[in-house]
């Protein structure tokens, strides 16, 4: 048995999901196993499904009649021809172990039978796959996929050489077979993968704006509070995903801002630092005008000023509309492909400028995204980003360390941690 916990929660984790979400599309074989055994091929079935749902991009339902398995499946265990991406995806599952020599000779022996069309050699499911994949073989570009899935580390060594020595063969007058390790980290990977919270895009107008093209594109000008709060009552937390927090709620800054958005519109430009958006891509129309114009920005995200659209935005939900007068000051900046990490290094200077604690800087730390997604993939909520709505049943980043030092078993560690909380 594995002891690294990692592998162990991962592997706990991509089971359940199995059970959870493909068990009920693949019932039992009519076979005299024990229940355990039974399990294990659903397992294993299942996990061909998951499979093919991934690289496919299709849904459970329709991934499940991809199965063969069963008795003479020729070593292959679910069967697709995806005509979007000009592929034929062949797939061995083992809900466990990697595949030894053995059970890989079976994969790649039913390979060379299917690429050489002796289909005699497989079962019934298979004849109902038969179509798709003489389609597959008759299209000129397909490119013929065989994946091991496995919920283990590693294929052999001699595994390995198998593979790809019929990789040699298959591929001697034309490119058109290759292979994939579908290991623990890639299939967990698609797990977390789904947690993961997609970019926004949002179109935003600018009054009185200007540019700067080096050494990178921004843009600054005034923004209505409106239209803030039109995009907060959209997207809500999906504008900070960029941020070290989210909208804290009433503290005494934010009653500030939003006392000012009421009595003083016109001088919330005065009184308010602003807002620093960062996107991906910025757009603007061929006839843009610099008084106003809409502009596209993808891969939104304010990532300095969270606490004044969610102060405009409570003024917005308690008075139903705000002054067109209150406008404020916005920098939006474009960092394209982000190779020089530029987006990390604008939050963290842009919000060092304010009073914060340290303890928000966590949410430029990756890992601390991972290991919200993949506690999302078991329903476990993990907040890492302060914010003033609080899930009840969420684990803080200030509990995960509290508890984290507890099981240090170090006395100064202990203590230190609870003096910071």
């Amino acid at each position: 048995m594995n002891k690294n916990p990692i592998f162990n929660s991962q592997k706990s984790q991509v089971l359940e999901a199995l059970k959870q979400d493909y068990f009920q599309m693949t019932p039992q074989l009519q076979r005299n196993w024990t229940p355990q055994q039974h399990e294990k091929n659903r397992l294993s079935r299942s996990l061909a499904a998951f499979a093919i749902a991934n690289l496919a991009d299709i849904t459970p339902t329709q991934a499940a009649n991809s199965i063969i398995n069963g008795e003479n499946d020729n070593g292959i265990d679910a069967i697709y021809f995806d005509r979007m991406k000009n592929l034929l995806l062949l797939v061995q599952a083992k809900a466990g172990n990697a595949p030894n020599m053995g059970d890989n000779k079976k994969f790649c022996d039913g390979i060379r039978d299917l690429v050489h069309e002796r289909f005699q050699k497989f079962n019934d499911g298979f004849t109902r796959l038969q179509q798709d994949v003489e389609d597959a073989l008759n299209t000129n570009g397909v490119k013929i996929v065989g994946c091991n899935i496995y919920l283990d580390e590693s294929l052999s060594s001699h595994v390995i050489a198998d593979l790809n020595q019929l990789e040699t063969e298959l591929n001697q007058f034309d490119r058109r077979f290759e292979w994939r390790d579908l290991n623990i980290g890639i299939t967990h990977g698609w797990l977390t993968a789904k947690q993961a919270i997609a970019p926004i895009d949002v179109v935003l107008t600018l009054e009185n704006w200007h540019c700067l093209d080096l050494p990178r594109r921004a843009f600054y000008g005034l923004v209505k509070a409106s239209e803030l709060a039109s995009l907060y009552q959209q997207h809500n937390k999906s504008l900070f995903e960029k941020n070290i927090r989210y909208y804290l709620g009433t503290e005494d800054v934010n009653l500030a801002i939003a006392e000012t958005v009421k009595e003083q519109p016109s001088e919330l430009f005065y009184l308010n630092n602003g807002l620093t958006i960062t996107c991906s891509a910025i757009s603007l129309p061929s006839g843009h005008k610099q008084e106003s114009t809409q502009f596209t920005l993808r891969g939104f995200s304010v990532v300095n000023g969270a606490q004044t659209v969610g102060a405009i935005a409570s003024v917005y939900n308690a008075n139903g509309s705000i002054s067109a007068d209150a406008k404020l000051l916005v920098t939006i900046i474009e960092l394209g492909t982000e190779t020089d990490n530029i987006g990390k290094k604008i939050t963290g200077a842009r919000n060092r400028q304010n009073a914060v604690r340290d303890v928000y800087f966590a949410a430029l730390d990756p890992n601390q995204e991972r290991l919200r997604q993949e506690c999302m993939v078991s329903n476990i909520v993990y907040e890492y980003r302060p914010s003033a709505e609080r899930n009840q049943h969420a684990i803080t980043i200030e509990q995960a360390a509290i508890a984290l030092a507890c099981f240090s078993g170090n006395t100064e560690i202990l203590v230190g941690s609870k003096e910071r909380n």
